[in-house]
């Protein structure tokens, strides 16, 4: 979470690459009057500057009548040219300011019916060299595993243990674990998440990121009110599993 201005414009850049186009719930008025955020773009330098709307206030927890509400946060998601990358913009009473994205870990893009993007979890600090040749082996069997539930092609080794339960996760959101993959060393969950709220929802792998956790898909990251993607999450195994 980022904190941006209440009452000046804040931009937005990404390190090292330009944003293409921003989806998010900005002012428009013939399409979106209530958006909670205004929207400028800078084409020629591939950054963005957004400020709150009014549209976002919502009663303070014990706030007497007449006073101001709070903003509640906005979800974004920048489409840039190395990527996509999810924010959620805290909106307070500071100076307007700049936020920069730093690009990091690796995406595999979905392509039609067989590949899966990828997010691993952040490397740990090791010299490069080692880090590179460790990291290049782990997101090659990272990747094959996801594939492999992507496509419903199960391995010999792999055991898949039916769930259909329901997972506690954010109020705009059902989430229900459907199966698991259970390998040697690493347990594949596959998750049906719908989109249960009035507004689009945007997510992010790092929004899934638990402890034990080594790498994340998320087929569609964009969600209008009433849709669904599937969600697979890749974990260590747990004793007994």
């Amino acid at each position: 979470m980022v904190k941006i201005s209440i009452k000046d414009d804040t931009r937005i850049k990404v390190e090292g690459s330009k944003i293409l186009d921003v989806v998010g719930d900005f002012f428009d008025k013939e399409k979106n009057p209530q958006g909670r955020l205004t929207l400028d773009k800078d084409s020629e330098d591939g950054e963005i500057y957004v400020q709150p709307t009014s549209f976002g206030l919502e009663p303070t927890p014990g706030a007497k009548p007449g006073e101001k509400g709070t903003l509640r946060p906005v979800k974004i998601t920048l489409k840039t040219t190395r990527g996509k990358y999810s924010l959620l913009l805290m909106p307070e009473d500071i100076p307007g300011d700049t936020i920069i994205v730093e690009p990091k870990g690796l995406a595999i893009n979905f392509a039609k019916g067989s590949k899966a993007s990828v997010q691993p979890a952040p490397a740990t600090s090791v010299p490069d060299q080692i880090q590179t040749d460790k990291s290049s082996s782990h997101i090659r069997k990272l990747k094959a595993f996801v594939l492999a539930m992507v496509s419903r092609q199960q391995p010999a080794n792999m055991e898949v243990v039916p769930a259909g339960e329901e997972v506690g996760l954010w109020k705009e959101a059902k989430f229900v674990l459907v199966e698991k993959w259970v390998g040697e060393e690493w347990v594949g969950d596959r998750f049906n998440l719908t989109n249960v709220s009035n507004a689009p929802l945007v997510m992010d792998e790092r929004e899934f990121y638990r402890q034990g956790v080594i790498g994340v898909s998320i087929r569609v990251h964009d969600l209008q009110p009433g849709e669904s993607t599937e969600v697979y999450v890749v974990r260590q195994r747990l004793q007994g599993e």
